[in-house]
């Protein structure tokens, strides 16, 4: 197989994965988002992974046997998935999967990024838009948590929040950040370089390593 064939097996198959992710998203102005934050990484040839959990029951439907999904929290405690959200079959081992969304490294950190992040504890529940996780590659430890959050409406006011998101945003130390439609609508490579350079600078309190990369190239 010639090296040109290989690159457009690989191209394909991010392009499977890149459909897979945006079926994750609920809304137009979060394909819009996810899309365009998966394509600036790809085509900087950043390697991609798809972020999915193990099974961990099966339930008889009548007619079939399926895979049952739970998503856990920090403190232990756990809630079953949707059943209209998105499978992968895991290559190494053959099961089926469930798929929350995407990792991509950059510098010395990796970003994950999952549409529709759900907060939970024992007595409140929210969804955010987008979260997004930065962890130290190596040995997964967090190191931050933000929050997407999206002004549809294009108001100078922040969109309200929940009483009970607000609650649990605060519990688990997330940052929100806020993009207007109008952002999202001219979203570009500027605007993911300096997401991804704010991000950084929450933690560190410094520029982060691609930032002033990228800032060297112009």
């Amino acid at each position: 197989m010639q090296l040109v064939d290989l690159y457009v097996l690989v191209r394909k198959e991010a392009e499977l994965k890149f459909d897979r992710v945006l079926r994750l998203c609920k809304s137009e102005i979060q394909k819009k988002f996810i899309g365009y934050f998966y394509y600036f990484f790809l085509k900087n040839d950043f390697d991609l992974h798809l972020l999915s959990i193990e099974w961990k029951e099966f339930e008889n439907t009548g007619d079939a046997y399926r895979p049952v999904y739970y998503l856990e929290n920090d403190d232990g405690l756990a809630i079953r998935a949707s059943n209209d959200a998105v499978q992968v079959i895991n290559p190494f081992t053959g099961d089926f999967e469930l798929l929350i969304g995407f990792t991509v490294k950059v510098g010395d950190v990796a970003y994950e990024i999952i549409p529709n992040y759900y907060l939970f504890n024992r007595t409140h529940s929210c969804s955010l838009e987008v979260g997004i996780i930065m962890k130290v590659p190596k040995t997964g430890n967090v190191l931050g948590r933000f929050a997407i959050i999206f002004n549809e409406k294009n108001t100078p006011a922040s969109p309200k929040l929940t009483p009970e998101a607000n609650i649990l945003l605060n519990q688990n130390d997330f940052v929100t950040i806020e993009f207007s439609a109008n952002e999202i609508d001219t979203i570009s490579d500027k605007t993911i370089v300096e997401l991804e350079n704010a991000m950084y600078k929450v933690i560190f309190g410094k520029e982060s390593e691609y930032y002033r990369f990228k800032s060297e190239e112009v």
